[in-house]
C-alpha cells in the first residue's frame, strides 16, 4: 500500500495518516496515533518555494518516507548518507520506522536551491523523489 500526502509543516502520523490538512480536514478517520515526532534542524524545513510542502509515502510495512526541503545545516542525517548541506536549500529524504525510529536520513542536492516536492515507494522498497532545482 502506498499513501502519498502533502502537508504544511511537520507531520504527525497514525496507522496510515491521522492529521490531514486541506480538503479532507475535519473528516473522521479511523486511525490510532502510533507516534509523533519533530523532524528538522534549526532553520526552515519545507518553508521554501512551496510554502511548507512536505510529502510522505508509506510502504506495506508501515515505514514512512518523508521528503521536503531544508535550509538547516544540522538537519538529522544518518551514517551512509550525505551529511552536509551543499547549497542554501537542499532536499531531505528520511525513512522512519513504524515506531518512530529514523532508519535513514540524507540530504540530496548540490550548490543551487533544490526542492523535492513529492515522493513514492513501490512494493519492492524503491523510493522515487520528484525533483526541482538548479543542481545536476
Amino acid at each position: 500500500m502506498m499513501v502519498r500526502s502533502r502537508r504544511r509543516g511537520l507531520v504527525t502520523t497514525g496507522t496510515v495518516a491521522t492529521l490531514v490538512a486541506g480538503p479532507l480536514a475535519g473528516v473522521a478517520m479511523a486511525a490510532a496515533l502510533t507516534f509523533s515526532t519533530y523532524l528538522g534542524g534549526t532553520n526552515d524545513e519545507g518553508a521554501v518555494w512551496f510554502s511548507g510542502l512536505v510529502s510522505i509515502a508509506v510502504d506495506d510495512l508501515g515505514n514512512r518516507y518523508v521528503v521536503g526541503s531544508t535550509r538547516s545545516p544540522d538537519f538529522p542525517t544518518t551514517e551512509g548518507g550525505k551529511r552536509t548541506l551543499s547549497g542554501d536549500v537542499d532536499i531531505f529524504v528520511t525513512k522512519i520506522a513504524p515506531g518512530g525510529k529514523i532508519l535513514y536520513s540524507t540530504y540530496v542536492g548540490g550548490p543551487c536551491e533544490d526542492v523535492g516536492p513529492d515522493i513514492a515507494v513501490d512494493a519492492g522498497g524503491t523510493v522515487v523523489v520528484a525533483y526541482q532545482g538548479g543542481s545536476n
